[in-house]
Parts: structure tokens; sequence; C-alpha cells
């Protein structure tokens, strides 16, 4: 029994994984640049305000949250005092 195909299936698999690797390496560089332009700035004192007010004349959570592109979540912390006191 001759080692060349056994040679030649390792070479294959190393290629295999090489590439594999490679991109993986892309996509682990594409997900740290979008992740650092996923967070938006944070809401002024102004805008938390503004969001109790609105929560207070009746406006809904997911209206609130829609208004200032956050999460319904936030909007209702927000209102209950517990973020930007």
């Amino acid at each position: 029994m001759s080692k060349h195909p056994v040679l030649a299936g390792l070479f294959s698999e190393i290629q295999q994984l090489t590439e594999r690797n490679e991109f993986l390496e892309r996509e682990n560089a594409e997900l740290k640049a979008a992740k650092k332009t996923a967070n938006r700035k944070k809401l002024s004192r102004a805008e938390a305000t503004q969001i109790r007010r609105l929560r207070r004349a009746g406006n809904s959570l997911a209206e609130i949250a829609g208004m200032f592109d956050i999460n319904p979540a936030t909007a209702s912390r927000i209102a209950r005092n517990i973020y930007h006191k």
C-alpha cells in the first residue's frame, strides 16, 4: 500500500481547513466592524424627559420606542425612572 494517497488526503484536508480558517477570520473581522457601529448614542436627559412625558400622555411603549429607535423595554425602564434618573 502506497503512502501517497494518504499524503494527498492530508494535504487536501489541510487546504480545506486553511480556506475555512481564512473565511472565519474574514467573518470575524466583519462582525467586529459591525459591532462598533451597532450601538447608538445614549439618550440625552432631555430625550429621557420627553419619553416620560409621552408615556404619561398615554403613548404606548411601542410608539415611544419607534420614535427614538430604542427597544420598548428600554422605553419602559426610562418611563419608570430605572434608567436616566
